[in-house]
């Protein structure tokens, strides 16, 4: 007997030793566990049978046996050819310690070693989770992030550019030396990250920095001969350029400052904030230092900063706090030193007298910014009388090309007579694009605890923006409803509503983490129908229409009687059908005489979240944040009003409380239009027909209901309803103007509709492309209704196309433009991603699983207690041990609108949500391009290690 062979086996004599060390080992593990070995190259997972053959003679593995939550290791298996058989300890297989006889005897036998551990179940039961991740198919990832479990290697430079598709959505990061979370490029900094693209003339091309307070990020344009052609360089949250022309082009994010994600999109829009139209060595400068310092050091303070620049003032008719200052040495201000990457880009616009100096201003107004006395700094832009009144991203709106909102308008925008409740979260009412359009709201949140804002009910319906954790905090789910119906237009600014002219009372009856309870909801309908409720007041006007993006419960006769009273009353109500994806339209929704709306994507197709049944009645605009299929380089959700720490801002969000607004939105259109509509008439008009484009099987049906709504056929509908003779000539329609198949998209649809009055008929449709057809798919006789654009990839080689479809009808012709790319099945790639499973009582993280773009985004974890729980998945690009940062993906199932509580009672081997970018634009009109330093906090969730 050898003392390493007694290690080996315990007290086995020598013949069973022979006998189990064969050429064979065989590894077999139950539920509950699974086993690890100490090189790592035998591993086997739970449920698995893992065999390997062993030819070394110097074999030597340590296993261990791990159990699973709610499990325990009782020991190895007994049986006549298992190694270690009841031993709990691990199990050590050595043949390095057996003399080199018994060494050549054990490789050449044919006998079986056997592993496999006995995991016992303790206290509750526990189940094994898997699923799938979905995401943006134009998602790129960074090839140099800080987080060291992503794939890593180098993009510095333009001989070493990252090449990335069109349109793209690109998640990086970017830090000073010893500055950020400890990481891959925490010691050497990452100052620059390059992407070569092929792109388009008229593409725009926008970073969004994440932590846009402690860093600044800047974006440079390089032609493919790597000249420097263009830059946006300012000290906020986002910094734009624009493609001149077709050809390939190098994109490159440059940190200024900290450490700091971002987010890079490219796409096709008309969006573009970036100036470079300024007065050279021009600044606005607003002091702050009042405020912290004694007035003497205040003034010593803005001496030195204008003697170290040589600023001069200018414009003393200004406020004392807000001062014109001008220095004619621009480039010496800077005090570049030579060979730094300043004094490099400087001369690289030296040929450019115009790029040069609105750089050298960026740069003067950077550095004028970091002085702690200042507050804020803007260049002296020069503005003209002839800037447009759009909206700032309005060409971000395909929600409202989707259902023809933009033609409505020809008609009506809405009137201020007209108001529609948002029973909701509550409102902020500061926000730029809100300001101005409410009436008088109130707060039911009977619960103070759950209300946020120390007491219950009361007249203040201020969004508190608190969850039960850090995922929830700061939804501001209301504002975003609110923004969709009657967010201001034509202010150069942000977004505008459906019924833009029309306004809101906001009712704030759901709290911490968008919950709330069924007689708070009523309480709040009462009020804004103008019957009894706990606040003992009624507005001057009750609502003309009530928006209830929520959902939840099981029938009452109480709800039902108070929603028969408002349909006495003229008073109309819609609500989300629910983001299950369930059979069966939730309550309220499902109540009689209650519009119950389910939500599509951009091509008018239901989505997977959308609750359907025979209670749906409308389809609307919900969004698919994985998705971009107008090619603008943003996700297709939907864009909105929204809060970021104490910054007004907009977010792209999805779900069936985003679609339900849309509807709201155009009742309210057709109110303005036709006072006299009330529920009976309008329950009419949409079962003729009138008001939505048909999908799915002719007729209504439970997917869709009557249709997707139709906001222009809708008002038209209104005006003949009203016998207003309002004969339009026949339009025609595209429900999208630009297609965007990026590489997995093979079938897209579109809606062809008649926009205007009389008859239209579409004779014939076609292609420029042989890769291109179209037909028809559910179009009537006279060829309106959805038809499906397909693209063929076979045969080509790799590369991005470009092709039309042309509609032709006796009303005109219409161009739908088309892009696709070859790049052999290419998926998006947002990195590591983080499952949490979060215990729904206790707010607790108590599983976890990893997955990546190499796994195909599937993940599996072995085994999870019974139990409720919150599912929620991310990336950490910047590695600081938190998903769902700025710039960083987020989802939850099944929408990250609305998660879904995960009841776990079983094996679950389907659970498939997205994790998607939140991209937020910034809320500035195009004539305020201020760089304001503000304060702000992350909203995440520490991952486990």
């Amino acid at each position: 007997m050898y003392p390493i062979a007694q290690k080996l086996i315990g007290a086995l004599p020598l013949l069973p030793l022979l006998a189990l060390m064969g050429c064979r080992l065989e590894i077999v593990v139950p539920e509950g566990g699974q086993v690890t070995s100490s090189s790592g190259n035998y591993d086997c997972p739970v449920s698995t049978s893992c065999e390997t053959d062993i030819e070394d003679e110097n074999f030597s593995e340590t296993f261990i046996a791990t159990p699973n939550s709610g499990y325990r290791f009782t020991g190895w298996a007994d049986g006549v050819s298992n190694a270690c058989r009841g031993a709990t300890d691990p199990c050590v297989i050595d043949l390095a310690g057996l003399p080199p006889t018994l060494r050549r005897s054990a490789l050449a036998s044919d006998a079986v070693a056997r592993l496999e551990p006995i995991f016992e179940r303790i206290g509750n039961a526990s189940y094994s989770v898997a699923g799938k991740i979905g995401v943006l198919n134009e998602a790129v990832i960074d090839v140099d992030t800080n987080n060291t479990e992503n794939n890593f290697s180098d993009n510095d430079t333009l001989a070493r550019a990252q090449t990335i598709s069109n349109p793209a959505t690109v998640a990086g990061y970017l830090n000073a030396p010893l500055t950020g979370a400890d990481g891959a490029t925490f010691l050497r900094g990452d100052l620059d990250d390059v992407y070569a693209v092929e792109a388009r003339a008229g593409q725009v091309v926008t970073l969004f920095p994440a932590d846009y307070v402690d860093a600044d990020l800047d974006l440079y344009l390089y032609n493919g001969d790597g000249e420097l052609v263009d830059f946006s360089a300012g000290a906020g949250d986002i910094e734009q350029v624009l493609i001149p022309v077709d050809g390939t082009w190098f994109l490159n994010p440059y940190l200024y400052r900290g450490a700091s994600n971002y987010l890079l999109t490219i796409g096709s829009s008309d969006s573009l904030i970036s100036s470079h139209d300024m007065v050279a060595g021009e600044v606005l400068v607003t002091h702050g230092g009042e405020t912290v310092l004694r007035q003497e050091a205040a003034t010593e303070r803005r001496r030195a900063l204008r003697h170290r620049f040589g600023l001069i003032e200018r414009g003393g008719g200004l406020a004392r706090a807000r001062r014109l200052l001008h220095t004619d040495s621009t480039a010496a201000m800077l005090e570049l030193e030579s060979g730094s990457r300043h004094a490099q880009i400087l001369e690289k616009l030296s040929s450019k007298p115009r790029l040069r100096d609105a750089w050298t201003t960026r740069m003067l107004a950077k550095a004028i910014l970091a002085d702690p006395s200042v507050a804020e700094v803007t260049p002296n832009f020069i503005v003209s009388t002839s800037a447009t009144t759009n909206d700032s991203f309005i060409n971000f709106l395909w929600h409202y090309d989707l259902i023809n909102v933009p033609a409505a308008w020809d008609i009506t925008t809405g009137a201020p007579g007209v108001t529609v409740a948002v029973v909701d979260t509550g409102i902020i009412a500061d926000h730029p694009d809100i300001q101005g359009q409410l009436v008088q709201g109130y707060d039911f949140i009977s619960d103070a605890s759950n209300a946020g804002d120390g007491d219950g009910i009361d007249p203040d319906p201020t969004d508190e923006g608190e969850g039960s954790n850090a995922f929830r905090s700061g939804n501001f789910h209301g504002l975003h409803v609110s923004g969709t119906v009657a967010a201001r237009g034509n202010n150069n600014r942000g977004i505008a509503g459906v019924a833009y002219d029309s306004t809101l009372m906001p009712l704030r009856a759901l709290g911490a983490d968008d919950s709330g309870t069924t007689y708070d909801i009523i309480q709040a309908v009462r009020y804004a129908a103008g019957l009894s409720n706990d606040s003992g007041l009624v507005p001057s006007r009750p609502a003309d229409i009530i928006n209830l993006s929520l959902g939840g419960g099981s029938f009452s006769t109480i709800e039902q009687n108070l929603y028969n009273a408002l349909r006495q009353r003229g008073v109309l109500v819609v609500a989300a059908s629910g983001n299950d994806g369930s059979a069966r339209v939730d309550y309220p929704a499902a109540y009689d005489h209650v519009f119950a709306v389910g939500a599509t994507d951009a091509q008018g197709r239901v989505t997977d979240y959308s609750n359907r049944g025979t209670a749906l009645d409308i389809a609307a605009p919900g969004g698919r944040a994985e998705a971009d299929l107008n090619g603008d380089g943003q996700p297709d959700g939907v864009l909105s009003t929204y809060y970021t720490s104490g910054i007004p801002e907009y977010a792209f969000l999805e779900g069936t409380s985003m679609a339900t607004p849309h509807v709201a939105g155009v009742f309210a259109l057709m109110r303005a239009v036709n006072s006299d509509l009330d529920t009976d008439s309008i329950d009419a008009l949409l079962r003729a027909g009138a008001l939505t484009d048909d999908l799915g099987v002719v007729g209504r049906d439970n997917s869709y209901g009557y249709g997707l709504i139709n906001a222009r056929k809708a008002v038209l509908a209104a005006l003949g309803q009203s016998g207003t003779d309002n004969e339009q000539p026949p339009q025609l329609g595209l429900s999208s103007n630009n297609l965007n198949f990026g590489s997995n998209f093979t079938a897209i649809d579109v809606i062809v509709s008649n926009l205007g009055g009389g008859e239209l008929s579409v004779s014939s449709a076609s292609t420029n492309s042989p890769w291109l057809s179209v037909s028809a798919a559910n179009a009537d006789d006279s060829g309106l209704g959805t038809w499906t654009v397909s693209v063929d990839r076979s045969g080509l080689a790799d590369g991005s196309y470009q092709g039309q479809v042309t509609f032709m009808s006796d009303a005109g012709n219409g161009v739908l433009e088309v892009s696709q790319r070859v790049d052999g099945g290419t998926e998006g790639d947002i990195g590591t991603v983080y499952i949490l499973f979060i215990d729904a009582d206790t707010q607790e993280v108590v599983s976890q699983a990893i997955t990546s773009a190499d796994s195909d985004y599937e993940f599996q974890v072995g085994r999870v207690p019974e139990g409720r729980y919150e599912v929620w998945a991310g990336t950490d690009t910047d590695n600081d041990f938190f998903i769902c940062d700025e710039g960083e993906t987020c989802g939850a199932f099944q929408t990250l609108d609305s998660p879904v509580i995960l009841d776990l009672s079983g094996d679950t081997d389907d659970l498939t949500f997205s994790s998607d970018y939140q991209i937020s634009l910034p809320s500035f009109s195009g004539s305020n391009l201020t760089l304001q330093p503000v304060n702000n906090s992350d909203l995440s969730w520490p991952r486990l290690n």
